[in-house]
């Protein structure tokens, strides 16, 4: 395991970490963080599945315990929040309002181990770095998924002062789209689609070179996944259901 330290792990969002840290603590918090990754699809799938059988007791319990394995690698807003949800769900908030909030509860999760393990491929690879196009006026973003709900989510956040945005259902429009148009200053991409997948549409524009950033929307936390995605031309994530902040913040990251 390569250690990840301190100062690189102070650029993640989430981690409320100390100013020091000896190596033999560095060492225990990136095994603490393994574990976490590992570990956390397969809580956040037994999550989800409590909550749909309605057995809300256990779920108290597994968030309780959810909070503490956060607590651990000093995700102190995050286990707060598992708190917050075990205390809604023996209370007398709609099962409805427990529902939404835990949703939105495993996005963020999920997206912190998402930014963890892509700053683990990046030492790995040592390649942090992309160009950035000098283009005046708005950068051009083109999002590239088969859900016309999320694209309107997309657009209803990009579209802007510093921002065009431009959509593609599918990978062979966007393809097409990309034939046919200046190339975009960065590429938002659905991983799972038909006909062709995300995996296959980076590959095939790495292939012919356009040299555009892409940030993968996803769902899936696990190792594999991220690996794969990172592997294929993913410089950053975006965790579904989309946070609208964290849409720009990503943006801004790459393109400012």
């Amino acid at each position: 395991m390569e250690i990840i330290k301190l100062e690189k792990l102070k650029t993640i969002k989430g981690l409320v970490l100390p100013d020091a840290m000896t190596h033999v603590q560095e060492e225990e918090f990136n095994n603490n963080l393994d574990k976490f990754i590992e570990n956390l699809p397969s809580k956040t799938y037994e999550l989800i599945k409590l909550l749909v059988v309605r057995d809300f007791k256990l779920l108290q319990t597994r968030l309780g315990e959810m909070a503490n394995g956060l607590n651990r690698i000093c995700a102190i807003d995050a286990a707060f929040k598992c708190d917050k949800l075990a205390g809604f769900v023996k209370g007398d908030v709609s099962k409805s309002e427990v529902d939404i909030y835990l949703e939105k509860l495993v996005s963020e999760i999920n997206t912190l181990s998402v930014d963890i393990q892509t700053l683990q491929y990046k030492k790995r690879e040592k390649n942090q770095t992309i160009e950035h196009k000098k283009h005046e006026g708005r950068k051009n973003i083109l999002a590239v998924d088969d859900d016309p709900v999320i694209l309107n989510i997309l657009k209803k956040v990009i579209d802007g002062e510093k921002y065009k945005f431009s959509g593609a259902v599918s990978g062979k429009t966007a393809l097409k789209y990309l034939e046919t148009h200046e190339p975009p200053d960065m590429i938002i991409l659905d991983i799972e689609m038909p006909e062709m997948n995300g995996y296959e549409f980076a590959g095939n524009i790495a292939e012919k070179k356009y040299g555009i950033p892409v940030i993968f929307l996803t769902s899936n936390a696990t190792r594999e996944h991220i690996m794969k995605a990172m592997q294929t031309g993913a410089i950053d994530f975006l965790v579904k259901p989309v946070n609208e902040e964290l849409i720009l913040s990503k943006l801004d990251k790459y393109l400012e």
